[in-house]
């Protein structure tokens, strides 16, 4: 088994490596005098924008858990600015979900429901990700006629949605496909995650309450994206980047990289480049959006520390 700190090594290099290759491609000196000219009362309202993603995310793990328990908002925005702060400093954006899992126990959830109700979270930011993708591919077939984008694109989302559907009807799935004896050795948490995911994304109640919350999220994390680029000077539409930030989102959950760190740049680069973005201009941008990220996740970091006092 591979040591935790070489495993981190690893990703930080994997980061590192992506983003020398981008500023290599690009013109350094270019990229340098692109974030300098950043607007700071524009940088400013960008993290201001992005904070309500978090407090959104804060009442949807609520929603999530009230089939099993009854979670406050106060600790529940406590446990999701935590899970941000060392999803923002450990690999993938997704390292921060064991932290959650931790501190519903401490709000006397057992270890279970809490790994349930996590899992049934992060799925609905997931599949909100990949509806938005689904809604916006025509408008991104329009930008491009490339095979191999399109194909990407489409395989993408059919795989997160193939993905969601075989969690959702897994105890289904294994009574239908698996011989008796291997339905026996599976853990028992495999078909209480089923149900419960089944219950959760698709009852109306709670499927309005968790992909309309990721949604609205989403919605201001596009809107800090957007002003960002309004601060570097960059004519890009709302819209525009709705449709496009969520493959920059997806690939930042990767955990092949430490919070998404080169991951998000491989992906918003060409992705802007659509646009007739110069590679410079887009990297400053997504740099930025990683830096407004970190900086909004950073308040968790005294939570966490509180907490332990």
């Amino acid at each position: 088994m591979m040591r935790p700190w070489l495993a981190f090594l690893l990703k930080a290099a994997v980061s590192i490596a992506l983003l020398a290759v981008l500023v290599q491609r690009v013109d350094g000196a270019a990229l340098l005098a692109r974030l300098r000219q950043a607007d700071s009362l524009l940088l400013l309202a960008a993290l201001l924008a992005y904070l309500p993603a978090i407090l959104l995310q804060a009442w949807r793990l609520c929603g999530v858990a009230r089939p099993l328990v009854r979670l406050r908002y106060g600790p529940a925005l406590a446990i999701t600015w935590i899970g941000h702060a060392f999803g923002q400093l450990l690999p993938s954006q997704i390292g921060g979900d064991p932290f959650r899992v931790w501190y519903l126990g401490k709000q006397d959830i057992r270890l279970r429901q809490g790994f349930l109700i996590v899992l049934a979270d992060r799925v609905f930011g997931f599949i909100a990700l990949f509806l938005l993708l689904a809604v916006g591919l025509p408008w991104l077939f329009g930008l491009s006629e490339d095979t191999l984008l399109r194909g990407f694109a489409i395989a993408l989302v059919l795989a997160g949605l193939a993905a969601w559907l075989g969690a959702v009807w897994f105890d289904r799935l294994a009574m239908l496909l698996l011989p008796p004896a291997w339905q026996r050795r599976l853990p028992a948490l495999l078909g209480e995650m089923a149900v419960f995911l089944r219950q959760a994304t698709f009852r109306p109640g709670p499927a309005l309450n968790g992909f309309g919350l990721s949604l609205l999220a989403y919605l201001a994390q596009t809107l800090m994206a957007w002003l960002l680029a309004r601060g570097l000077g960059l004519d890009i539409g709302f819209l525009a980047l709705l449709i496009l930030m969520p493959l920059a989102n997806i690939a930042a959950f990767l955990p092949v990289s430490i919070a998404g760190w080169g991951l998000r740049e491989a992906v918003l680069v060409p992705a802007l480049a659509l646009l007739g973005l110069p590679g410079e201009s887009a990297l400053a941008l997504s740099i930025l959006i990683g830096l407004v990220q970190l900086a909004a996740a950073l308040p968790g970091l005294a939570v966490w520390l509180a907490l332990r006092r």
